[in-house]
């Protein structure tokens, strides 16, 4: 609820029991706040080393994110979530850091008093009378795994202060004075158990979903708060926010866009921005939409996402202005049927949805005087014509002149033609002529038929040309959107894909872009040359490979890297890295006009990132299909050469073996026989090999599982390759009590003679060959290795391909191929890899199954 609570000294204390428990803990950033007792705790964990930040003459201590991302695992204690870092660091706040530990999978605990909630940091404010700067989203809050309160009551915690435990002496009596009096912290008190029941009872609900336990609703309430440039957007959002959370409700944000919030101020559009950013952050659902009518769009958007109630802001403008333009407000509540209205008070100033006003907004000095015109130009006419027309006709020349201002110049202008034409008209043709007197009293009714007509006319005059604009800006982004994604359809390489990106914004938008290519573990590539990005500019290359490695948007707009001149949009990413558009902005460009535009480039980022999913498809069926034809060219190669060398190898072997076997024959010619004999059986092998693991791809083979022992499998495998492993020493250590196999004892009888005749290929004579089983779970693995050269360095997965050898291999690179086919199609695996003191291990993992009972390895 408040500094000093003891939130740090309670998450060193908790983080001790886990460490002694036997968890890892690691003190990644602890701000004790001097407190010698917090000091103390901290000391007894393994802490990291801060980062170190020179500001203005003042080294700042961080969080180093880099050192905490390298941890390979366990919990890291990161104090103050809430906490805004330094200039220059990676992310401006440090929730920001954790998001990016937990990313990487990692365990966070953290500490964070209720003020910096983001909606209840104006309720807090206004009870303290104390503005809190650093907030957290509640979205952050939300996804965290468990919250602990750290309560103490009031008056423990102003003995704490005036002792000396929180703050200086010197600071004490300040202290007391504001925030912490004690009317504060009992309120402060209230918020946080309120909160954090609120967390409990989401659990409890969850828990009850989980078990299947069913609730009556009788309505699913959903709340939806219309925002407008002003800025009272944030104060509106967070009011929202706190209805929904007390309400338990969902949370819609909507904006309307009309031609006058076009006319908005920077200032207005950014209080705008910064609110839907508020709101996404909270975990509301962003709705943009576009339309004259903003009550319509308005009951549209609640109708479409059954929302129960609308938050709006009250106007605070005089009645005569909410004649003149309106109020949401009020038309909101008359139109929304059985939706409810919430009006929130804005600011006595000006009210939640009143158009901006600013110099450029008023009439120009020009614009009336060309109203004025027009006016005058109908009166000449009226006064050339008015001889041979009644009165009344000539009414109907000055509402086209009124019509013809509405049409061309706006609202004020459009009034003010309107009065002008009923001024002249009684000053020029209504007798007594040339005088504002008026003879007939019936002239009065003339002239307030005229005047409404001619305000009514200029109304819908103006509303017609407020459409047509919307309608213009509509049909321009939906065709810009369909001429990119026609223009995508026909890519074929990302080249072109960044041709046609960087065309289309500097055609549409006046932006330059840039696509920039993952190659490698580190390197980028750009696929197209713009002079707004330069490859040297090492502070925009950071963030482009930040965002490739991470995969969020970076860069202006976002409160990532804000500073960068870029904004830095991942795509669809390309083997775990993400592709990334930068967008350079021209340096004439308006912040506000460009900010406008990050929901249209995030449109265009989707349909580029579609197309690159499209070209990675294709790419990989291309792969696919050529790696299937040269399979089949492989197996139909080798299958034909197999079949052809038996018939000559079956006869050199017999006709070297009665050589061999005549005792007239001389001794060179045994020793010639024998060569061939050697030779002539290792060629035999190999296209048995050859055959063994056609028939095994092909499926012809079917397995003829029975229930082996594994010892007895390992005892034939090293009976049949002794004379192979002949001087090297074998050591078998297989438990007798392991699990019987469900095995073709043939074929994994195979797999064991082709890793024992690898390894007698490629170790040295004198190496020993180590053969282990051990029951780990569902499974049994089994380890063969030896203490020879090992495996060369990346080949552990490529050894497993068909025809792949080693640098010393004499063999057709076949035989490891049939051992991980072997392994498959018993539903197993097969690895290599190197051994720390020296030399290659292959693992043998295979399912168990349901032994049978009364076996001598029954379990």
């Amino acid at each position: 609820m408040a500094a000093g609570a003891g939130k740090t000294f309670a998450m060193l204390s908790d983080a001790l029991v886990e460490q002694k428990r036997g968890r890892k803990i690691v003190a990644a950033y602890i701000e004790p706040h001097g407190r010698s007792d917090t000091e103390d705790l901290a000391k007894q964990l393994p802490m990291l080393a801060p980062r170190v930040v020179e500001y203005r003459g003042v080294s700042l201590r961080e969080l180093d994110l880099d050192l905490a991302l390298a941890q390979q695992n366990g919990t890291l204690l990161v104090d103050e979530l809430a906490h805004t870092n330094a200039p220059g660091s990676r992310h401006a706040k440090r929730y920001q850091d954790i998001e990016e530990l937990c990313a990487k999978g990692l365990n966070v605990w953290t500490t964070l008093n209720v003020q910096h909630i983001e909606s209840l940091r104006e309720v807090v404010s206004s009870i303290t009378g104390v503005e809190v700067q650093e907030s957290v989203p509640d979205s952050i809050l939300s996804r965290a795994d468990e919250i602990e309160l750290v309560d103490v009551s009031p008056e423990e915690l102003l003995e704490r202060l005036e002792g000396g435990k929180i703050y200086a002496a010197e600071k004490v009596d300040s202290a007391l004075r504001n925030f912490f009096k004690k009317s504060n912290l009992v309120a402060l008190r209230e918020i946080v158990l309120r909160h954090v029941a609120d967390t409990v009872d989401a659990q409890l609900r969850s828990f009850r979903s989980s078990e299947g336990v069913r609730e009556v609703w009788a309505t699913n309430p959903r709340v939806l708060v219309s925002l407008a440039p002003s800025k009272f957007a944030p104060r509106l959002v967070h009011a929202a926010a706190r209805l929904a959370r007390n309400l338990k409700a969902p949370l819609v944000a909507v904006t309307v866009e009309t031609p006058r919030t076009k006319s908005a101020t920077a200032a207005d559009r950014d209080h705008l921005r910064g609110a839907l950013e508020s709101a996404e952050r909270i975990g509301a659902e962003v709705v943009h939409c576009s339309g004259h009518d903003v009550v319509e769009e308005i009951l549209k958007i609640a109708r479409q996402t059954n929302s129960t109630i609308i938050v709006a802001g009250k106007p605070m403008r005089s009645r005569f202005r909410e004649f003149i333009s309106g109020s949401v407000a009020d038309t909101l509540i008359r139109r929304s049927g059985k939706i409810d209205v919430h009006v929130v008070q804005g600011s006595s100033e000006e009210g939640m949805h009143a158009p901006a006003t600013h110099p450029s907004s008023w009439p120009r000095a020009s614009a009336l005087l060309e109203a004025l015109f027009w006016v005058a130009v109908a009166t000449a006419i009226c006064m050339l014509i008015s001889p041979w027309l009644a009165l009344p006709n000539l009414v109907m020349i000055y509402l086209l002149a009124v019509t013809w201002v509405a049409s061309r110049l706006g609202r004020t202008e459009a009034v003010g033609a309107s009065i002008l034409s009923v001024l002249s008209f009684d000053f020029c043709f209504v007798e007594p002529r040339w005088t504002f007197a008026v003879a007939d009293f019936q002239y009065f009714i003339t002239f307030s038929v005229m005047l409404v007509v001619a305000l009514l006319i200029s109304t819908l005059t103006l509303s017609l040309k407020a459409q047509s604009l919307v309608a213009t800006d509509r049909e321009q982004s939906t065709r810009m959107l369909f001429d990119f994604s026609r223009a995508l359809g026909e890519c074929r390489t990302p080249r072109e894909l960044a041709r046609i990106a960087q065309i289309t914004l500097l055609r549409q938008l006046g932006f330059e872009s840039v696509l920039l290519w993952p190659e490698g573990q580190r390197e980028l590539q750009r696929l197209n040359e713009t002079s707004a990005f330069s490859d040297r500019d090492q502070n925009e290359m950071a963030v482009a490979k930040w965002v490739v490695d991470r995969g969020l948007p970076a860069g202006w707009g976002t409160s990532t890297l804000p500073a960068a001149r870029g904004h830095y949009l991942p795509l669809e990413p390309i083997r775990g890295r993400f592709p990334v558009w930068a967008i350079f902005p021209a340096p004439q460009s308006q912040p506000h006009a460009v900010t406008a535009q990050i929901k249209t480039l995030g449109g265009l980022a989707h349909l580029l990132s579609g197309t690159i999913r499209r070209l990675q498809l294709e790419q990989e069926s291309s792969a696919a299909h050529s790696k299937v034809q040269q399979e089949e060219l492989k197996n139909l190669l080798l299958s034909s050469v197999s079949h052809d060398l038996r018939t000559p190898l079956t006869a050199i072997c017999g006709a070297a073996s009665a050589q061999l076997d005549d005792p007239s024959i001389s001794e060179r010619t045994r020793q010639l026989g024998a060569t061939i004999m050697e030779a002539a059986s290792r060629l035999s092998m190999m296209v048995r090999n050859v055959l063994d693991l056609t028939r095994l791809e092909s499926g012809a083979v079917v397995l003829n599982r029975d229930w082996h022992p594994l010892e007895e499998i390992v005892a034939v495998a090293v009976r049949r390759t002794e004379e192979l492993l002949r001087g090297k020493s074998i050591n078998i250590r297989i438990p007798p009590n392991l699990p019987l196999l469900s095995v073709d004892g043939l074929l994994l009888e195979q797999l064991f003679v082709n890793l024992l005749e690898n390894i007698a290929r490629h170790a040295s004579a004198a190496s020993a060959v180590e053969i282990s089983g051990r029951h780990s779970g569902k499974s049994v693995e089994v380890e063969v290795a030896d203490n020879g050269p090992g495996l060369e360095l990346g080949t552990n997965v490529q050894i497993f391909e068909k025809l792949v050898r080693g640098k010393s291999s004499h063999g057709f690179g076949l035989g490891l191929a049939i051992c991980r086919t072997i392994a498959e199609a018993h539903g197993g695996t097969i690895t290599a890899s190197n051994r720390p003191s020296g030399g290659a291990l292959f693992v043998l993992t295979l399912p168990l199954q349901e032994a049978p009972s009364g076996g001598p390895h029954e379990q």
